[in-house]
């Protein structure tokens, strides 16, 4: 799914990959956070156990955009380190749940049938 190649994305700290699918806000709060981390010499690491529920939350249609607001509810185990393997946060044997509100835009005016990531609500980022 578009949520879990985002999150591995961001995990990997492959703003590249994500790039296509990210607006431009996005895609500087993702860089921004990714530089963080490798200012802080860290290393995070996301195991999506399972998406429990995905819902579409609010659906909007202009004369040149649609949105949709999607609310993920993810099981994951996300666990960040130090350069030298000990834990900084979080915990590889427990399992969390994370309530994700996130939005997608996609200009109706185009032959790009991708949605991008335009907005984020959520636990993780």
């Amino acid at each position: 799914t578009a949520y879990e190649m985002i999150t591995q994305a961001y995990a990997d700290g492959d703003i590249d990959q994500m790039s296509p699918y990210l607006a431009s806000e996005v895609k500087e709060h993702f860089a921004a956070l990714i530089a963080e981390r490798e200012r802080a010499d860290t290393r995070l690491e996301i195991e999506i156990v399972g998406i429990q529920k995905t819902k579409i939350s609010r659906a909007q249609v202009t004369t040149h955009q649609a949105a949709l607001t999607v609310t993920f509810v993810v099981q994951m185990i996300s666990v960040e380190y130090d350069s030298d393997d000990q834990i900084v946060s979080g915990d590889p044997r427990e399992v969390i749940s994370v309530d994700d509100i996130w939005t997608f835009v996609r200009a109706l005016r185009t032959d790009d049938p991708n949605w991008q990531l335009a907005a984020i609500e959520d636990e993780l980022f």
